[in-house]
């Protein structure tokens, strides 16, 4: 699936992120200043639309708004990518506003993280599944996932439950906030993203200074997410170079990195034999905790112990 670049054209993917208080003639005019190819605006938090929070006009309130903002982003030459937190209560009600929100403009990024107030870490077995399903079960329009990169946050989302149903990976590489090397998480980045066979748009902070900016690595990238408008640094945000790879997403995505997926089958299975364990009495059950306990060692070999 292509990822849109833009009503003007161009060959480039640098979204400007939006979050709130939103004005959008604003934003506009700042993605064009910073020589961006679109708007990334936030539309759900949960099942509850932003303006909900944000009591500006300009605030996405519907499927109807969002499609205007979209419209008005494309009479400037812009696209506009919604964006949305999703939650496990009412996630089959999520599920659908994010199916309607792909189709009105040109996709959704997820931003799921392990913490409270968003998705949480280690929900039941298929939930997350679930939600996908239910979600491309309405729309075939570009979808990608913004999730914390680091690798024990990743992992309790259970990434091999959303990703199957993703074009692209746009974790938050917040270089600065984590004390990394910004070349070393841009690294990262491509990394996974090579790993699941999916698109790699990392989502950079530009409140740093421009001398922070790994170009080259950046350079390597199908795109590039701008975290966001309200706090940057305007050098930092007009010095990040566009990015201008092939951005189709691989026919064939090739399977997920081996730590990865074992770590995931182990959570998986392992939860489950558990569960059956405890239904089990007699010897039965203490052959099936010895499993268990061997694949949480195997697990934490590879990804480190879980924290719940």
């Amino acid at each position: 699936m292509k990822l849109d670049r833009g009503a003007g054209g161009g060959s480039h993917v640098k979204l400007l992120q939006t979050w709130q208080p939103f004005h959008l003639n604003d934003a506009i005019d700042a993605a064009l200043r910073y020589g961006c190819s679109g708007l990334l605006v936030k539309a759900l938090d949960g099942a509850d639309w932003m303006s909900t929070f944000d009591k500006r006009p300009d605030a996405i309130s519907s499927i109807e708004h969002a499609a205007a903002t979209w419209r008005a982003c494309a009479d400037r030459g812009l696209t506009c990518h919604v964006w949305t937190v999703p939650k496990p209560a009412d996630w089959e009600t999520q599920a659908d506003l994010t199916a309607a929100l792909a189709n009105a403009t040109h996709g959704v990024f997820l931003d799921v993280e392990p913490y409270e107030h968003f998705w949480g870490a280690w929900q039941p077995v298929g939930l997350a599944t679930a939600f996908m399903a239910r979600v491309r079960s309405g729309t075939g329009t570009f979808i990608a996932l913004q999730p914390d990169p680091r690798q024990g946050r990743f992992a309790e989302i259970r990434p091999g439950e959303w990703l199957p149903y993703c074009d692209a990976l746009a974790g938050q590489h917040y270089w600065h906030d984590f004390g990394t090397s910004p070349s070393d998480e841009i690294e990262q980045a491509l990394a996974i993203a090579a790993a699941w066979g999916k698109l790699c748009i990392p989502t950079l902070q530009v409140n740093v200074p421009p001398s922070s900016l790994p170009h080259a690595q950046i350079e390597r990238c199908a795109g590039v997410i701008l975290w966001r408008l309200g706090i940057e640094n305007p050098e930092t945000a007009l010095a990040i170079q566009n990015p201008h790879p092939t951005v189709e997403a691989p026919s064939a995505p090739s399977a997920p990195a081996p730590a990865l997926a074992l770590a995931d089958i182990c959570d998986r299975v392992g939860d489950l034999i558990e569960q059956e364990a405890n239904r089990t009495p007699g010897p039965r059950r203490t052959q099936l905790r010895a499993i268990v306990s061997h694949m949480r060692t195997t697990r934490e070999e590879f990804l480190g112990p879980r924290t719940t």
